[in-house]
């Protein structure tokens, strides 16, 4: 996922390091990873996400050096999966995506997700199906203003937990039967690495 955004970012270089060329995913993978190879999405965008108190002490003129990165990445972000899904679409996908959708009961399965993608609604549109639940995009979609990274502060924020809170408890709920009761026979995740720094994906 770096590597996809990396060419849709601003190369020109960070206040902080002026004759630093490269984007702000090459120069906080230098000072934060120090060019370490196979850096996961997750994985950085944690480790971004931590450094934000840090931008007072090192610019003490305001600038936030790792928040506008945030940003810049999350703006792209939205732009990158957008346009992926447009293509998958006029490209007639039909592996695995639109055979998943086919498999799913939508009239009582429930899909918990932790992509940020429209994909599964994008087909459902298309293949007019109206689910009866609604999907649960755990760290949100990119029909939602907010989305939150897999780390282990991602639920410090008020606004994370007005926006996030119930759907993590209902995601839980129905992994211990409290919802319905018809017990859950088959539960199929979506889409992620269950990165390490992601505690309350490792307890669900």
């Amino acid at each position: 996922m770096l590597e996809a955004l990396n060419p849709l970012l601003d190369d020109t270089p960070p206040p902080k390091s002026p004759s630093t060329p490269g984007t702000c995913v090459d120069y906080i993978r230098k000072q934060l990873f120090f060019d370490r190879a196979g850096v996961g999405f997750e994985t950085f965008m944690s480790a971004l996400n931590s450094q934000s108190f840090l931008s007072d002490a090192i610019n003490p003129n305001g600038q936030d050096i790792f928040r506008d990165a945030e940003e810049e990445i999350v703006t792209k972000l939205r732009q990158y999966l957008n346009d992926s899904v447009d293509v998958a679409l006029k490209c007639n996908l039909t592996n695995p995506i639109e055979l998943f959708v086919e498999r799913v009961n939508w009239d009582k399965d429930i899909v918990i997700t932790f992509n940020y993608d429209l994909l599964l609604e994008k087909v459902l549109e298309k293949k007019q199906i109206k689910p009866t639940n609604e999907i649960i995009h755990l760290h949100g979609s990119l029909a939602e203003q907010y989305l939150v990274y897999p780390n282990s502060r991602k639920f410090t924020g008020a606004v994370e937990k007005e926006h996030f809170s119930k759907r993590w408890k209902d995601a839980f709920d129905y992994l211990r039967d409290k919802k319905d009761s018809v017990p859950v026979s088959e539960w199929i995740f979506i889409g992620y690495s269950m990165t390490t720094t992601d505690t309350e994906a490792m307890g669900l």
